[in-house]
């Protein structure tokens, strides 16, 4: 897959006729003398230019080879001469695939507008193989750039900079950039509040402005938490919290938080699991198994529980893990064969949401709590910069907790000791 260096979008929304207007541009780190985008199925390209000339290309609706029922507008483009930037203009209704994945309600419409990469609202090079897609997207960084022309009584939000705030006869223009080199680009266009406090921001409904309110102090704690136990953040320029409609799916940004409207009155396990992401490195696996990304987040976010909710909560939460991955084994037994480390080969990363939290939290019972927060503190700090892999995890736990935890890991990351002992009733480490 071809990868972005910067991205340059900027769209019209028109919510009363459900369509929008956009013009993208795109520069890769490589040049090439072909490259293929996708784009929502109910988005058209018109015209596809270089910085000179109008270049071919051909659109076509096709299906990810796995979910046949995701349909896409596949375009591909020809240079004359191999380049590296492209201008595509598009415009049509932005069709949600609620069908395809329950969350995926994205439209334009009057009340809630969410431009994003999972409903392939702006064009992106890829390939119609969607577990490479969804593996392969989210360690790729690029600065953008996003400019959004609205009516007037909308408020534009994004987890980028605000750098325009014009108004245009019945228009409202927003400009936005990237704070931080992201993996994605996402703007939801509603008539927001915005709560601000310090570098914390939140879009929320009028209805819930006290609900913000409260969001960001919870925030405030929960980073002063995770800062204490695992050391500061990998990157960190503010963070922003948008609200989001209830089934839209909530999910994090390298500076924010798509967070739906229950999980904001809640009690705040949403946000403590999406904070926890910024103590995440990137993955240098060949097949990217999610355990240092959702395996680490999902554990940080029941130790946040703990902190803020009490052990009864915390214990409560890891029981429900046990639950659930009991269920889904009856349906997938072949999961219990299959070590987490390999979780990315066989296509079941989702299992490292429950597997992961489990290894961890046996590893850090075992190993001690001093132990434990030493490891992902040096991990982190060792890895801020460059892909790590499970192997590279391993040798580091080595390194701080000595030679004994490496049999534990062998056995639980790199065997399939986790799925099995999650089945035993009462097993608790």
């Amino acid at each position: 897959m071809q990868k972005i260096s910067e991205y340059t979008l900027d769209v019209t929304i028109h919510p009363k006729k459900g369509l929008l207007e956009a013009a993208a541009k795109i520069v890769l780190e490589e040049k090439v003398s072909k490259l293929d985008l996708i784009l929502n199925k109910g988005l058209k390209a018109v015209l596809v230019k270089n910085s000179r000339n109008l270049l071919e290309f051909k659109q076509e609706l096709k299906e990810f080879k796995e979910i046949r029922e995701f349909k896409l507008n596949y375009i591909t483009i020809k240079f004359p001469h191999p380049s590296n930037t492209l201008i595509i203009q598009y415009r049509g209704k932005l069709e949600e695939y609620s069908k395809v994945m329950q969350y995926l309600k994205d439209s334009v419409n009057e009340y809630y507008i969410l431009l994003r990469l999972d409903s392939f609202s702006y064009p992106i090079p890829g390939s119609l193989e969607f577990s490479k897609l969804v593996a392969t997207l989210p360690l790729q960084r690029f600065k953008y750039r996003a400019r959004v022309r609205v009516p007037l009584g909308y408020v534009v939000a994004s987890f980028g900079k605000l750098t325009e705030n014009v108004v245009e006869d019945e228009w409202i223009v927003y400009e936005y950039i990237s704070k931080l080199p992201d993996w994605r680009i996402d703007l939801a266009i509603s008539k927001f509040k915005i709560v601000e406090k310090k570098d914390l921001k939140a879009y929320v409904f009028e209805k819930d402005y006290n609900y913000g309110i409260k969001a960001l102090k919870l925030v405030e704690e929960c980073k002063n938490f995770y800062t204490k136990s695992f050391g500061p953040p990998v990157k960190w320029a503010g963070y922003t919290i948008i609200e989001i409609p209830r089934g839209y799916g909530g999910q994090a940004s390298v500076c924010g938080i798509l967070i739906d409207e229950d999980n904001l009155r809640g009690e705040g396990s949403g946000l403590f699991h999406e904070l926890a992401h910024l103590w995440n490195v990137p993955s240098g696996e060949e097949y990217v198994s999610r355990f240092l990304d959702e395996g680490f987040a999902s554990y940080f976010q029941l130790l946040a529980e703990k902190h803020f909710l009490g052990e009864e909560h915390f214990l409560s939460s890891l029981k429900k893990i046990k639950k659930k991955f009991k269920k889904l084994v009856k349906k997938h037994p072949e999961v219990l064969e299959i070590p987490i480390s390999d979780y990315g080969k066989y296509g079941i990363t989702d299992f490292s949401y429950l597997t992961g939290p489990w290894l961890l939290y046996n590893l850090h019972k075992r190993f001690g709590d001093q132990c434990f927060k030493k490891l992902i503190k040096i991990f982190l700090k060792k890895f801020r910069d460059k892909p790590a892999t499970l192997l590279e995890f391993k040798e580091t736990a080595v390194e701080v907790c000595g030679k004994r935890v490496e049999e534990f890991l062998d056995k639980w990351l790199f065997g399939t000791e986790a799925s099995k002992t999650m089945l035993e009733e009462n097993s608790e480490n």
